[in-house]
């Protein structure tokens, strides 16, 4: 899989969507071509064991899996199988070899999947409570010269779903065509515009095509930068983000999602994770009821990218962390169905990275809190110190500000141990030509456990002076 265009916030974009700039939290300049990745990469080497720390899971996890040979190859599956049981995934993504294909590769290729084969997989991947949905792509695919071929990889899917057993049939099926690598999207103007609506009719007819024979869930693997206003294009008498226009296409199926590749190493705060798969989390909420959305995350080192759209260089205590994160961030968003992580063969390789340690004070903290400044409706400098008090008597050790300038979106400015006298206090700091004085937003503290679970907390209004 090819990487998206790194987003990259606008002063517009900034001006929208942050009020504030983080003190931890500074926008990463980004290149624009997606590039390949490093063949053969292997992690750093550690000099000690690492425990990794799993986030408490409340979303199902997905992992991409560009390997035909873990369907052939009986001991590879199983090696699959057994990763998939230890990192708590329940869905994979899986390349299908030549199956669904035009042409079949010689009998001898670990890669040429045959129907008997294929069952034999997904049976015992069911037996094991995975879920499997063919993922197939290619930026050509976008063109309408090629929609025969590709609505013919699905039809073939569908027909073997038809001709299976109920415990050998695909879950799904994963279109991650990625047009935005073709010639005649980067040269951009019409070109654009006519490579997303050739996108949009392929997208039309996959969808036709399930319809009428819905035996699996169709999705598409998208980039987070698809619901940007300069992504707009016509379709059915409207003019949306192509994101918007493809969930709406899949909005009239029993069972759809897109999958979005909102690939960054953090995922709170100006340019994370959160704020750059909101808009179709949003949309998906209020407009397309019946799609679903998974939130992608990158383990893959990528030659020529910034470090900041993958954990390979953090580690998978980094990832464990804003996993963590972003379920808590979307824990009121029914439409987030899960995680997914690309993938596979970069996944088993991640370092464990450094451990998140969990803090410890003097004396015990009680589960009560209490934010002494700011007070509720106060007006506020740009620069101002949030504090607070606990009582000693409990299991919480630490606290965690946030702030929110508008819509539902938290964007943490960190978490600081309680001091052994019960105080905490935490520097927030605002952007001065995005911040209008009398600018209305919420501070909010949340008294946490050292696994991170959250006791209590408090909310207060206020506004900048």
């Amino acid at each position: 899989m090819k990487l998206p265009f790194n987003r990259v916030l606008t002063a517009s974009a900034l001006a929208s969507v942050s009020t504030f700039l983080l003190v931890s939290c500074g926008v990463t300049a980004a290149q624009n071509e997606p590039l390949e990745p490093v063949a053969g990469a292997k992690p750093a080497a550690e000099t000690k064991a690492v425990a990794v720390v799993r986030s408490k899971m409340t979303l199902p996890r997905a992992l991409w899996v560009w390997d035909a040979t873990a369907i052939t190859n009986t001991a590879h599956g199983q090696e699959l199988f057994d990763f998939c049981a230890q990192k708590n995934i329940s869905v994979i993504y899986l390349s299908m070899g030549d199956i669904f294909s035009p042409t079949q590769r010689e009998a001898t290729d670990p890669k040429h999947v045959t129907a008997p084969v294929l069952g034999k997989f997904l049976a015992a991947a069911h037996a094991k409570k995975i879920e499997v949905e063919a993922l197939d792509g290619d930026p050509v695919f976008a063109l309408k010269d090629k929609h025969p071929e590709a609505l013919s990889r699905l039809q073939k899917a569908l027909d073997y779903n038809k001709a299976a057993i109920a415990n050998e049939r695909l879950d799904g099926f994963q279109w991650d065509t990625e047009p935005y690598l073709l010639p005649e999207f980067k040269a951009g103007g019409e070109g654009q515009t006519s490579v997303f609506k050739q996108y949009l009719e392929s997208a039309t007819q996959m969808r036709d095509a399930v319809k009428a024979s819905p035996t699996l869930r169709l999705g598409y693997a998208i980039p987070a930068f698809f619901d940007e206003a300069n992504r707009s294009v016509e379709w059915n008498g409207t003019t949306k983000p192509v994101s918007f226009q493809l969930m709406d296409i899949l909005n009239t199926l029993p069972a759809s999602y897109i999958a979005i590749m909102a690939y960054r190493d953090k995922a709170l705060g100006v340019n994370g994770t959160v704020e750059i798969s909101k808009g179709e989390v949003d949309y998906a909420s209020k407009s397309a009821p019946k799609v679903k959305v998974w939130i992608g995350q990158e383990t893959l080192d990528v030659k020529g990218d910034p470090p900041s759209i993958t954990f390979w260089q953090e580690g998978e205590n980094a990832l464990e962390l804003a996993l963590g994160q972003i379920q808590d961030a979307y824990k009121d968003k029914p439409a987030v169905a899960g995680l997914a992580i690309h993938h596979w063969e970069s996944y088993r390789n991640l370092k464990a990275g450094d451990p998140i340690a969990p803090v410890s004070v003097t004396g015990p903290i009680t589960e009560a809190l209490t934010i002494v400044a700011p007070k509720d409706g106060e007006s506020v400098a740009r620069r101002m110190e949030v504090g607070g008090t606990a009582k000693p008597g409990g299991e919480a050790v630490k606290v965690e500000v946030s702030v929110k300038p508008q819509g539902d979106i938290w964007y943490s400015q960190g978490e600081v141990p309680i001091g052994a006298d019960g105080t905490w206090s935490v520097t927030c700091r605002f952007g001065n030509e995005n911040t209008a004085v009398g600018s209305a937003f919420e501070v909010r503290a949340q008294l946490k456990k050292a696994d991170g679970s959250v006791v209590t907390e408090q909310i207060v209004k206020v506004k900048t002076n």
